[in-house]
């Protein structure tokens, strides 16, 4: 079902959006509508292939997270959104289950789009970065000595 939004534009901005949609023969919803649609898929599609960048350690951190938490695969969460149109943030979430009650784990990550082979690590005990150039080097002990962490706290 299509929703009805009203917009607040400045002047400058609705001539602009006005003259890009007469000179595309559209309506101006039309134009906003397929501006905000082709906006987003380019924006996908370039989060998505700078996360293709790191599949190998993605997949990796996600084995060390199961394997550590004596989980399944299927129960890790992966999330992923586009903060500032220069960071991707990601996240692996996981709610460990001792006794009756559930703990949830996070595991977050940024990466910059003007420096794709960093991947920083945000643990709490700060915030590393590690390069893909270097085999991300030390990235797996850091996670290990996260989740052991949050596992016994």
């Amino acid at each position: 079902m299509s929703k009805t939004v009203t917009l607040r534009l400045d002047d400058d901005i609705y001539s602009q959006f006005r003259r890009l949609a007469e000179e595309d023969h559209r309506t101006l919803s039309n134009f906003i509508i397929t501006s905000t649609k082709r906006y987003i898929v380019e924006h996908e599609s370039v989060m998505d292939k700078i996360l293709n960048n790191h599949y190998k350690i993605l997949k990796e951190i996600k084995n060390i997270f199961a394997d550590t938490c004596k989980a399944d695969l299927e129960d890790i969460n992966f999330s992923k959104q586009i903060i500032n149109d220069e960071i991707i943030r990601f996240q692996f979430k996981y709610t460990y289950m001792y006794s009756r009650i559930g703990r949830p784990i996070y595991l977050n990550f940024d990466i910059f789009r003007d420096n794709p082979q960093i991947i920083l690590f945000d643990s709490s005990s700060g915030v590393f970065p590690f390069d893909k150039t270097n085999n991300y080097k030390g990235l797996t002990d850091s996670i290990l000595e996260e989740i052991k962490s949050k596992i016994n706290n």
